[in-house]
Order: structure tokens, then sequence, then C-alpha cells
């Protein structure tokens, strides 16, 4: 277990390294590897499976979004301007959107749009590594989750 180090937990030891890695890893983010990603999404038997994109419309993540059931939308300051070309994005990929949310790094607290039909509003400062468990829309977030997994 000791060697299985999660991101957040290399990135706190470490900061500059996990970076690095990260950047690494992105660069390597290739059509060979986004069609054994969107096979583990495909193959996933958990009841619930969240995978991070990056942020990217691409055909590899197009790849891989195909084989999920929904989508939740975050954007910062520099992606505001794209959540219309994601929210088409995923309805080109039958994804239901469950969340658009905004991440407001220099607000000081969470703010809840609606919880129904979809979930919007912000969360604020989120930092790698930091515990934002207790943060109200986190907490709305994972309730929607939840809910989804008990079908």
């Amino acid at each position: 277990m000791e060697k299985a180090l999660g991101f957040h937990q290399a990135a706190r030891r470490d900061p500059e390294l996990a970076r690095r890695l990260k950047e690494e890893y992105k660069a390597k983010f290739t059509p060979e590897f986004a069609q054994k990603a969107s096979g583990w999404v495909r193959s996933a038997n958990l009841p619930i499976n969240i995978i991070d994109v990056g942020g990217k419309m691409t055909e590899e993540n197009r790849l891989i979004m195909r084989e999920a059931t929904h989508a939740v939308i975050l954007a910062g300051d520099k992606g505001k301007d794209e959540v219309p070309k994601w929210e088409e994005f995923c309805r080109n990929l039958n994804l239901c959107i469950i969340a658009n949310l905004y991440s407001d790094y220099e607000g000081s607290e969470d703010r809840i749009g609606n919880e129904y039909p979809m979930l919007t509003g912000s969360v604020h400062q989120l930092k790698r590594g930091e515990d934002v468990s207790s943060r109200p829309m986190v907490q709305a977030l994972a309730r929607l989750l939840v809910g989804l997994s008990k079908g």
C-alpha cells in the first residue's frame, strides 16, 4: 500500500515533482491510451466512476466520454467561455449533464444556485491536496452522485 500513493499525496510531499509528472502524463495522452481508458470506463463495475478529462475537447476525450452516462462541467475563469461548447460536446455524446459548476478560486464561500433539475453554483478555492469535503457545493455534488448510484 505504501507504494500506491495518490496524486494529491504526492503533491503534498513534493509539489514540483507532482507538477512535472502531471505535465508528462498529459503530454502522453495518445489515441492508444484513450482507447484503453474508454475500455476502463465501459467495463467499470463500481457504482460511481469519476473521470477527469482535463478540460480539453479532443477526439481522445470524445472516445473516453462516449462510454460514460453523466457529466459534470466545472469551469474556472479561463474556461467560462467554453461552457456552452462543453454542453454541446456532452449532448452530442448523449451524456446527461447533472451539474454545471464554476470554480471560483478567489471566492470565500461556495454558492449553490439550483439543485434540481441540474446542480448549479460555485465552489471556492479548490487547491490540489486540500480536503474540501465539508464544503456545501462538494457535499451537494456528493449527494447527487450517491443518489445516481442508488438508481
